[in-house]
């Protein structure tokens, strides 16, 4: 039997562990778009706020751990239809290439998006949603670049906002 799972964070991963350690004839077939799986998103604040000291042990296991196990891995895949009748899953690499993927069991964990609530501000150059790893590296290039903190756009944005948003409170800025 095959199975294919779309999706290769939490729930991608327990399900293709259960899979794979517990039915020694299953096929297994991992897609994601992303670069990287398993990784721990809700540990990207720790990372970015400096409470951790790197990224590293936000990933609990990787491609390679999956491979020996027998699975297939493919990153960087988006699934463009899946055709739920024939069971097949339409597929594009990143270059541009495609292929198709049968099944005889499908798995879908495609994960969540962050919500983006309007808000004034929301569009400020600097606001960024922390999901992906990809959002923590860039919100941690940003913020280890000194000359955002000397003299930006996002200083006195924010901070104009956050003084509008929490009129009466306590509030401290400081330079660096």
């Amino acid at each position: 039997m095959k199975t294919v799972i779309i999706g290769t964070n939490h729930a991608g991963i327990a399900a293709a562990n259960t899979l794979l350690d517990n039915y020694p004839d299953q096929k297994v077939v991992m897609l994601d778009q992303n670069t990287n799986l398993s990784y721990l998103g809700c540990g990207t604040a720790l990372w970015v706020g400096r409470q951790i000291d790197s990224y590293e042990n936000l990933f609990y296991t990787d491609k390679s751990a999956f491979e020996a196990k027998g699975a297939v891995i493919r990153m960087e895949t988006t699934v463009e239809k899946v055709d739920f009748e024939k069971k097949i899953v339409f597929c594009r690499i990143k270059d541009g290439s495609s292929f198709e993927e049968n099944y005889d069991k499908l798995i879908l964990a495609t994960g969540s998006l962050p919500i983006a609530p309007t808000l004034p501000g929301s569009d400020l150059k600097g606001i960024s949603f922390l999901k992906l790893f990809q959002d923590g590296q860039n919100v941690d290039r940003q913020i280890s670049d000194p000359k955002m903190w000397l003299s930006s756009e996002l200083d006195t944005s924010v901070w104009k906002l956050l003084k509008q948003r929490n009129a009466g409170a306590k509030m401290s800025a400081f330079s660096m």
